[in-house]
């Protein structure tokens, strides 16, 4: 005899079930996907510095100075330059391009302060209105899965009139021995200067020597790939971001520069992006990926190992 009241109990009990896993996955989804990164901690300090982190990868943003870049370590192990060594130029940052007609920077988008927003995993600094340049920046950085740093730039028209810009990055770094995959050596009008380069196997590498020159010395050229590499000492930086065709770029710009300031004080690592139109109220985004890892000996002193090491983590 089949017992009724037995097999509405146990289908009560499963739809009860059902009925609370669903509940239990709509609660889930419901979450933004950035509180659920709970290994990425956003923290900021007393003087406007907020700090990014995510196991030993941290960066630290300055939204008093500029929305400035001044620190990027695994563990603490330091990539960029620091103010005690340049006052001015120090750290990672955002210029308008081209230089000859946005140099100097304009100091709402170089040195003063940015609004600060805190947003889970995302950490969003904006500009105020520059009447100057007739343009605001927002900067955003965030800690991907696989542990590295995504930074999108944004460059927005706020003037009244047509504007043709690119996106210029600016890494500040000592010493060391940096490399990239080249596509064009001579650029019109641009002679390059920095000496102690030289090109194996299509791939330029410029090693740091200590000299005491009077003037700047600086490198243009162009990447197949769309990266530039910097090994100093046991610390790897790799920086990812679009590639440009010679012919989009900036006027007397390079898509990749590399440029050793007087006295062999620091090198900085620019990077450029394609030339835009934008009408008022329009904007460009540039997009950026960076790497750091700590490397041991055998792969620092070998040059193949070194750029075999690159091309395996960035693809």
């Amino acid at each position: 005899m089949v017992n009724w009241n037995s097999i509405w109990t146990v289908l009560l009990q499963n739809r009860i079930k059902v009925r609370l896993l669903v509940i239990l996955f709509m609660v889930w989804s419901s979450i933004p996907s950035y509180a659920l990164k709970c290994d990425q901690v956003i923290k900021e300090t007393a003087n406007g510095v907020y700090t990014l982190s995510k196991g030993e990868l941290s960066l630290s943003v300055s939204a008093l100075h500029g929305g400035k870049i001044i620190s990027f370590k695994r563990g603490n192990k330091e990539m960029l330059l620091q103010d005690t060594v340049h006052p001015k130029y120090y750290g990672a940052t955002l210029w308008p391009s081209p230089q000859c007609r946005f140099w100097p920077p304009a100091p709402v988008l170089d040195n003063l302060p940015y609004q600060a927003e805190n947003n889970g995993g995302l950490l969003r600094l904006v500009s105020g209105k520059d009447s100057l340049t007739g343009f605001r920046f927002t900067k955003e950085f965030s800690i991907s899965q696989d542990t590295a740093l995504l930074i999108n730039y944004k460059i927005e028209n706020i003037s009244d009139t047509i504007q043709h810009v690119a996106a210029w990055d600016i890494v500040r770094v000592l010493g060391g021995k940096t490399f990239f995959p080249i596509r064009d050596r001579e650029l019109k009008d641009l002679p390059s200067t920095l000496e102690h380069v030289d090109e194996e196997n299509g791939t330029v590498w410029y090693t740091f020597v200590n000299d005491s020159i009077k003037r700047g010395q600086k490198l243009f050229a162009t990447t197949k790939e769309g990266w530039l590499a910097h090994q100093y000492g046991d610390l790897l930086f790799i920086k990812t971001f679009p590639t440009v065709p010679k012919e989009l770029l900036p006027a007397l710009q390079g898509e990749v520069e590399i440029f050793l300031a007087p006295n062999s004080l620091y090198v900085e690592l620019e990077n450029h992006g394609k030339l835009t139109l934008l009408e008022p109220g329009e904007f460009l985004t540039y997009q950026q990926k960076w790497f750091l890892y700590l490397i041991p000996a055998e792969i620092s002193n070998n040059n193949a190992k070194l750029e075999d090491y690159v091309r395996r983590r960035i693809h």
